[in-house]
């Protein structure tokens, strides 16, 4: 046990710059993600089989901390779920809370918010009226202020803020800090700045959904108060860097453009050069760029989005750099409309759109290492050919769809892996379902990326690219769509099984690839389609 957790430990801060300077496949690489897989079964058997939970509860807590800091959320929640378990039948309060605790932040962490909201609420309901358990409730109620998915969950969510915020208030300082450094919790002051973050964040986005009036700037006027109030006392340099990038962006929404043009750039140049603060540094570009948009400095804008993407995709924490990316996108849907217009012309997409899309493959191609713009380029000659075949056997109206379209369709269809944990996307042992279960939403997270783009016309081939005539394709596991849907389906499938080199799949021949695909004609992929692909690859 100990020998696979030092492993564990000594490969987890950093491990993604050790593992990115390794050829692909290398067995390195490959003997880490099995120390990875070793360590998390092992617990799981100890814990199945009942094992007293004081003894190992170091074990466990060191684990757990290096499973969220690698980002492997699927063995984190494996082993808090067994965990929660095991504490169940032994009794162990101290034990099941803490399973709550990270239960809620995988599913958090996830995007599921209505599971994450759940487990939180359970763990509420575990706590007494002690000092230990009050800072604990501060923790839940901090937690579940950040749930929010709707309209009546940003009220709740609010409501658990100030609640939090009251409880602490009636702590005195000395003696909180000397209870949290004993069961390893956040101090008094950082504390503190989390729960005024968190409201901080609510009142403003309240006020996003509202057009111009006295409640909006109410709540922005809320918002810059938490925010500069957060930045108070002993907390870390990057938590004060985060409220004052709040505060600015509360400055934007105001309409205080220069003043929070200054500040971004203050905020900006204390980040340069330093990886750590690498999030904060993408997440303040992004607000650069949403600056610019404002200004109807279109050109600037794109750049700036373009620079907030890199950035985001170098954050070696998976969790931040999804939040990175998703605020990066947020912005191009304006830009976008600005470029494209709202119908592009597919035939004359070359010289305006092209770059971004070229930009976008090689963000991709650094997260995920296997394919990326190798595989999306195959797939779009494949789709090319099959285009070129079929459109000798029926008419362009029934294929729906010109050639232009559907081979950026093609070079975008895996997009939405932007979205999905790269620890999932690089790991060189078998997926678990629960891994797999996250790969299957990269189709819906294309789908949703390519609206925010304002190139909603490709999003509904790309969602359907793993659909199946069957219905047991995904994400929906319904209707497969028009030609141009089967035909990326068709030139995904057959590149994926020419190409892919993994340590447990090695390739297939052309002629092997084409003969799975016909014997899957029918129930993975579409049979017309399917007909034409060994003359489209002779």
């Amino acid at each position: 046990m100990k020998s696979s957790f030092n492993v564990l430990s000594h490969y987890v801060e950093g491990w993604r710059k050790i593992s990115s300077l390794l050829t692909l496949n290398s067995e390195a690489l490959h003997q880490f993600w099995l120390q990875v897989d070793d360590t998390v079964y092992r617990i799981h058997e100890l814990l199945s089989n009942g094992s007293p939970l004081k003894i190992y509860n170091e074990l466990l807590t060191g684990v757990l901390k290096r499973l969220l800091a690698l980002g492997d959320f699927t063995r984190a929640e494996a082993i808090a779920l067994a965990l929660k378990e095991t504490a169940g039948q032994q009794g162990n309060k101290e034990a099941l809370i803490k399973a709550n605790v990270i239960l809620g932040y995988t599913h958090f962490n996830l995007s599921e918010i209505d599971e994450a909201r759940d487990v939180f609420k359970q763990g509420l309901v575990l706590l007494e009226e002690t000092l230990s358990d009050q800072i604990l409730r501060i923790i839940f109620l901090s937690n579940l202020s950040m749930t929010v998915n709707s309209e009546e969950s940003l009220e709740e969510a609010l409501a658990c803020g100030h609640s939090a915020l009251k409880i602490l208030h009636t702590i005195k300082k000395p003696d909180f800090n000397a209870l949290a450094e004993n069961i390893d919790k956040p101090s008094w002051d950082v504390q503190r700045s989390a729960v005024m973050s968190n409201l901080g964040t609510l009142y403003f986005e309240m006020a996003r959904r509202l057009g111009e009036g006295k409640e909006r700037d109410a709540h922005l006027r809320r918002a810059s108060r938490f925010f500069t109030r957060s930045q108070s006392g002993d907390i870390t340099f990057q938590d004060k860097l985060r409220s004052q990038a709040n505060h600015a962006l509360v400055l934007l929404l105001q309409g205080k453009t220069t003043a929070a043009d200054d500040a971004f750039a203050r905020l900006k140049s204390q980040c340069d050069g330093k990886p750590s603060l690498q999030r904060i540094a993408s997440w303040i570009t992004g607000f650069q760029a949403e600056s610019a948009l404002q200004q109807g400095n279109t050109e600037k804008a794109l750049e700036l989005c373009h620079t907030s993407l890199r950035q985001a995709i170098q954050i070696a924490d998976p969790v931040l750099e999804s939040q990175a990316i998703c605020n990066a996108f947020g912005p191009l849907h304006s830009i976008c409309d600005c470029i494209f217009g709202s119908n592009p012309d597919w035939e004359h997409f070359q010289e305006k759109g092209m770059p971004l899309i070229n930009e976008l493959l090689s963000f991709l191609e650094e997260k995920d290492w296997y394919t990326a713009k190798t595989h999306s380029q195959g797939v779009m000659r494949i789709a090319s050919r099959l285009f070129e075949v079929i459109s000798n056997r029926i008419s362009l109206d029934r294929i729906g769809s010109s050639l232009r379209k559907i081979q950026i369709a093609a070079l975008l269809h895996d997009i939405g892996k932007l979205r999905v944990p790269w620890t999932v996307l690089n790991r060189t042992t078998p997926l678990w379902e629960r891994d797999f279960n996250l790969i299957k939403k990269h189709p819906a997270h294309g789908q949703q990326i390519l609206e925010a783009i304002g190139l909603g016309s490709l999003s509904k081939t790309v969602a359907r690219h793993h659909e199946r005539p069957d219905g047991l394709g995904y994400p929906e596991g319904g209707n497969i769509g028009g030609i141009a849907d089967r035909i990326l389906a068709v030139a995904d499938g057959y590149e994926a099984m020419t190409t892919y080199t993994r340590i447990y799949r090695k390739p297939l021949s052309k002629s092997d690839a084409v003969k799975e695909i016909k014997n899957l004609a029918g129930l993975q992929f579409d049979r017309f389609v399917s007909t034409a692909l060994s003359e489209a690859v002779d």
